[in-house]
């Protein structure tokens, strides 16, 4: 018998610690509305707001968590943005090796249309 609630645990216990690898220098509530963000994303597999606001479960009303989240999100500056995409870079090139293999699928790619499709199997590795 599976354990859900430890597997959920875990799982959020990741998502907290890498939003706090990328919020790393942000103000305390950008990056609870980081993790808020994260967190709503995973769980409901949706980039719209009420969905993510519905996966945060609150005890209040869900307009005022979209309302929140809606706020928040228009705060975020571009010099936030490249913190958070600074952090992101060195997190992930922390994770992958010197020369990363990448495997791409080309076999569901279909243009109902297309006549010229011979360019579709080159593939260039661009590294950071």
């Amino acid at each position: 018998m599976n354990n859900f609630n430890t597997n959920l645990y875990e799982t959020k216990r990741e998502i907290i610690n890498y939003s706090n690898k990328i919020t790393e220098g942000l103000k305390k509530p950008t990056a609870k509305f980081i993790m808020d963000m994260l967190y709503g994303l995973s769980k409901n597999q949706s980039v719209m707001l009420s969905d993510i606001s519905r996966a945060l479960d609150e005890n209040i009303k869900l307009n005022y968590t979209i309302d929140r989240l809606s706020k928040n999100l228009e705060k975020i500056n571009d010099e936030q943005l490249e913190i958070i995409r600074n952090n992101y870079n060195r997190a992930v090139l922390n994770e992958i090796d010197e020369e990363p293999l990448v495997l791409l699928d080309d076999s569901e790619i279909i243009k109902k249309y297309g006549k010229n499709l011979r360019t579709y199997a080159r593939y260039e590795m661009q590294v950071l």
